[in-house]
């Protein structure tokens, strides 16, 4: 039986593909500068108030893990938080994933994982009295209906600072602190 060159160029990079590049192991580790977009460690909580509405205050819980992992099947190292209020159905994902080649952030809220990296951050926003540098500004796409949530403001170093809710409600970081549940 003869293959013709084609066919034989099929077959040598699908030996190629399925012996060296699909099921290679990459070893490594987040830097302590990547990991730093993950601020928060499992079982914290976070307050956050509607300065609107006296005592409209929402506790996000969070959970997940920094240490490298292979979460999905998409890049050697993972790692991913979530921050959320099962109650409420509100709930935001930071999530990292790098590879030999590169390192991505994304913030996920309803069933879509945005870049950070297509965002260019506010210099400054501010909130109450508060003013934070670097604030990348995520908003819902209009025809998203799984989430609750339209923007979240999120802070390198500090996380969610705030969030707005598709009916109206807009919560803020309550005393720009994190409860540790540890303490």
């Amino acid at each position: 039986m003869k293959l013709s060159l084609p066919l034989l160029g099929i077959v040598f990079w699908s030996f190629f593909w399925f012996s060296c590049g699909n099921n290679r192991k990459v070893e490594g580790s987040f830097t302590e500068e990547e990991l730093s977009w993950l601020v928060y460690k499992d079982g914290d909580n976070i307050l956050f108030q509607n300065p609107d509405s006296i005592g409209d205050e929402v506790t996000l819980f969070i959970s997940g893990h920094k240490d490298p992992a292979k979460l999905r099947n998409y890049y050697p190292i993972e790692a991913e938080v979530t921050v959320g209020n099962p109650e409420k159905g509100e709930y935001f994902k930071v999530y990292l994933l790098k590879d030999e080649l590169e390192f991505k952030r994304y913030l996920k809220f309803g069933e879509v994982y945005r870049a950070f990296d297509l965002i260019e951050p506010l210099a400054e926003y501010k909130v109450g009295d508060i003013v934070y540098k670097e604030v990348y500004v995520f908003k819902e796409d209009s025809t998203n209906t799984d989430s609750k949530i339209s923007e979240v403001y999120f802070a390198k170093g500090l996380g969610v600072v705030q969030y707005n809710t598709k009916d109206g409600g807009n919560f803020h970081l309550h005393n720009n602190q994190i409860l540790d549940a540890g303490k």
